[in-house]
C-alpha cells in the first residue's frame, strides 16, 4: 500500500475527525448526527485504504475478496449515511418512505455484495444511480433547510455545494468530458465539507449543552420543596398570636428566599452578596423551625462580594441541612466561610452531621443521587471558570463542600 502526502493528511484528517465524534456520541449520547458524521469519517478512512491497496494486491490471494467486499459496501452505505445526517440536523424534511425504499435497496446490493462472487453480478451498474439518489436527496434536504433559514442551514448548504461540485468534476473528468491536469479532487472537496459541517456540529452541541446548564437553572429556580413551604407557612402562622414580631421576620425572611427563587430566568449571575442573603434566610426559617437542632455560624468576608452563578451555593446548604444535619438527632452546626486567597474567592460549607461516604461523591457530582442541584453547581463551576467542587466527609463527623471561584473571571462575561 502506498500513501502520498496528500493522502497522508486526509487519512488523518479523518482519522482525527472520527474518533472525536464517535467519542462524542458515546460519552454523553448526545445528538445521532454526532453518530452519523463519525461513521461517514470511518468510511472515508477505510476507502482510502482499500483504493490504495488494489494496486499492490495479487487478485487470486484469499483476503482480496473481503478488501473488495469491504470496499464495494462502503461505497454505497458513505452516501446513505449522508442522508440521515442531513434528516437528524434538520428534522421533519425527511420523506420515510423513499429513505425506506432507499435502505431496502441499499441491504439487497449489500447481500449480493457479500454472497454473489463479483464475476456474476454487474454492481456498477446500480452503484452511480444509488450514490446520485443519495447526493442530491440530501441535497433536497439541506436546500429546504436553507430556504426555511433553518439555523446553521446556510454553512451546511455551503459545504455540500462544494462537495457536489467535487464530485461532479471529478465525474465529468473520468468521462472525457474535459481534460484537466489538476486531477481528482472530490476527496479535498469531502474534506472541506467535513471541515464546515464538523464545525457547525461543534457549535451545535454547545448550544445544546448551554441550554440545557441554563434550563437546569430555571429549574433551581422555580424548585421549592412543598414541604418546605408548608412547614414555614405553619410555623408564621403559630408565632402570629404569641409572637407577632417574629411572623413578620419570617415573611420577611420568606419573602427573600422566594425572591431569590423566582429570580428571572435570564439572570444567570447574581452577586454573591445577595446569594448569602437568599441562603441566610433560608437557614434563619430553618432555625425558627427546628430551633437548637440547628446552629450557623458565618465567617464572611465582605471584600469577596463579586458576581457568580445564581445559585450555585444554596443547593449546597440546603443539602448539608437535609442530609447532612436533620437526620442527625440531636442536630449540628452548619459554618459557612467566604475568604480570599490569593486571587481566587473560597467558599466552604462545613457541617458536623451524619457525613457520607466519600466514594459517592462522583455520583453525586453527576446527578445521579441528591438531584441536580449539586451537580448542576459542578457542572457550571466546570463551564465559566474550569473548577470543580471538592468535597470531605466522613460518615458520622460531617461533610465539607469547597467551591473555589478565580476572582478574575467572577464576574458574567
Amino acid at each position: 500500500m502506498i500513501l502520498d502526502n496528500s493522502e497522508w493528511f486526509l487519512l488523518g484528517a479523518f482519522t482525527i475527525l472520527f474518533l472525536y465524534f464517535i467519542t462524542h456520541y458515546f460519552t454523553k449520547r448526545c445528538e445521532k448526527y454526532n453518530l452519523y458524521f463519525a461513521l461517514g469519517c470511518f468510511i472515508s478512512i477505510v476507502r482510502t485504504f482499500t483504493d490504495n491497496m488494489y494496486p499492490v494486491m495479487d487478485g487470486t490471494e484469499s483476503y482480496y475478496r473481503t478488501i473488495v467486499i469491504v470496499d464495494h459496501l462502503s461505497f454505497i452505505w458513505g452516501p446513505f449515511l449522508y442522508i440521515l445526517m442531513a434528516d437528524s440536523l434538520f428534522p421533519r424534511t425527511i420523506n420515510k418512505i423513499l429513505v425506506r425504499t432507499l435502505l431496502i435497496i441499499i441491504v439487497l446490493e449489500s447481500m449480493f455484495i457479500i454472497f454473489v462472487p463479483l464475476s456474476t453480478f454487474p454492481y456498477y451498474v446500480i452503484y452511480d444511480y444509488l450514490i446520485m439518489a443519495c447526493i442530491i436527496y440530501a441535497t433536497y434536504i439541506f436546500t429546504i433547510a436553507f430556504r426555511k433559514k433553518r439555523q446553521f442551514a446556510l454553512s451546511l448548504f455551503i459545504a455540500n455545494t462544494i462537495f457536489i461540485i467535487g464530485v461532479v468534476y471529478d465525474v465529468l473528468r473520468g468521462s472525457d468530458v474535459f481534460v484537466s491536469p489538476i486531477g481528482e479532487i472530490h476527496g479535498y472537496t469531502y474534506f472541506i465539507y467535513l471541515y464546515i459541517t464538523s464545525v457547525v456540529l461543534a457549535r451545535k452541541y454547545s448550544m445544546i449543552d448551554k441550554k440545557r446548564l441554563e434550563s437546569q437553572v430555571s429549574f433551581l429556580h422555580a424548585q421549592i420543596q412543598p414541604h418546605f413551604l408548608y412547614n414555614t407557612i405553619n410555623t408564621i402562622i403559630a408565632y402570629c398570636r404569641t409572637d407577632p414580631e417574629q411572623s413578620r421576620e419570617l415573611l420577611t425572611h420568606l419573602s427573600t428566599y422566594l425572591r431569590g427563587k423566582f429570580k428571572s430566568e435570564n439572570n444567570l449571575f447574581t452577586s454573591l452578596e445577595d446569594e448569602i442573603n437568599l441562603i441566610k434566610s433560608y437557614l434563619i426559617i430553618e432555625q425558627v423551625r427546628f430551633k437548637e437542632k440547628l446552629l450557623v455560624e458565618y465567617d464572611i468576608d465582605k471584600e469577596c462580594n463579586i458576581l457568580i452563578p445564581c445559585l450555585i451555593l444554596q443547593p449546597l446548604v440546603e443539602n448539608a441541612v437535609k442530609h447532612g444535619l436533620m437526620p442527625k438527632k440531636e442536630g449540628g452546626t452548619l459554618k459557612i466561610s467566604v475568604k480570599r486567597m490569593d486571587e481566587n474567592v473560597v467558599i466552604k460549607i462545613k457541617d458536623n452531621g451524619t457525613g457520607m461516604d466519600i466514594n459517592r461523591l462522583p455520583d453525586i457530582l453527576k446527578g445521579s443521587e441528591e438531584g441536580i442541584g449539586i451537580s448542576n453547581t459542578n457542572e457550571r463551576l466546570k463551564k465559566y471558570y474550569n473548577t470543580e467542587i471538592k468535597a470531605k466527609s466522613e460518615a458520622g463527623k460531617g461533610t465539607e463542600f469547597i467551591v473555589t471561584i478565580p476572582i478574575g473571571r467572577g464576574k458574567k462575561r
